[in-house]
């Protein structure tokens, strides 16, 4: 069977990584599998794995070596779905996301799940999930596979388009006229993959945020380059800063 591997340490973000894996595991029809990867025995603290596994009623694997070459590893493995892990904030340095799930979040090609530290789970039977898009066919084309299979039979993806001053069209900021154009978008953009549609003219990071608590949405599914140096991101790194639910990251091919 397919596999979600929920890639968790001790902080206090594991039992909502574990629970937002458990739903996306159930979503795609997988089983969860649990690893946290240490670099020696000694740093394994007495009873921790032991914590997580009465709590969430599974076993947690313990893989040892480099952390960020084991699950690295591990996401590499062809069975592998999707990753789902904690974050720290994006803020001020890219590092602060965590230096293990820096370089698992800039270096695999797998989809993930990440999951902010003042993020509520994924937890909804039929969770809705806010697909940002940006009209190019690159970006369409890594989104929307997921975001298709995430809702093949239960759930919701909601597309959203943030329209500049330069891109918008005359009749749009009329609230009809931004709803045709929503729609519109989402005909050309979306696959047949979203039920609903939303356009906005100005910040693409805010207005995603602002949409997301909106129609209260249980997670927000992105493409990105996989690049988190200065200057680069910057709408990835606001979204998983403030983002009040799961982000799921789909790489750019």
């Amino acid at each position: 069977m397919n596999r979600i591997l929920a890639m968790v340490d001790q902080s206090p973000v594991a039992p909502r990584v574990l629970t937002t894996a458990a739903a996306v595991a159930r979503l795609l029809h997988c089983e969860v599998d649990a690893v946290t990867a240490v670099s020696d025995e000694s740093e394994r603290p007495p009873g921790a794995t032991a914590t997580i596994t009465d709590r969430h009623g599974g076993a947690t694997r313990i893989v040892h070596g480099d952390p960020e070459a084991a699950l690295m590893d591990e996401l590499a493995a062809p069975d592998v779905i999707v990753g789902v892990l904690g974050t720290r904030t994006l803020r001020s340095h890219p590092h602060l996301l965590g230096h293990v799930a820096h370089t698992v979040v800039t270096g695999t090609s797998t989809p993930l799940v990440l999951v902010p530290p003042d993020s509520r789970p994924l937890t909804a039977e039929h969770p809705v999930f806010l697909v940002p898009l940006d009209g190019t066919r690159r970006t369409s084309d890594s989104v929307n596979p997921i975001a298709a299979m995430l809702t093949a039979e239960a759930g919701e993806n909601i597309t959203l388009h943030v329209f500049d001053s330069t891109t918008v069209p005359m009749f749009a900021p009329s609230r009809h006229g931004s709803q045709l154009l929503a729609e519109e978008f989402m005909a050309q953009h979306a696959s047949g993959t979203a039920q609903r549609a939303e356009a906005r003219i100005g910040a693409p990071a805010q207005h995603i945020l602002e949409v997301a608590h909106q129609h209260h949405v249980d997670a927000i599914v992105l493409a990105w380059s996989q690049s988190l140096e200065a200057g680069r991101a910057e709408v990835i790194r606001r979204v998983i800063s403030e983002a009040e639910v799961p982000v799921v990251l789909a790489t750019c091919r």
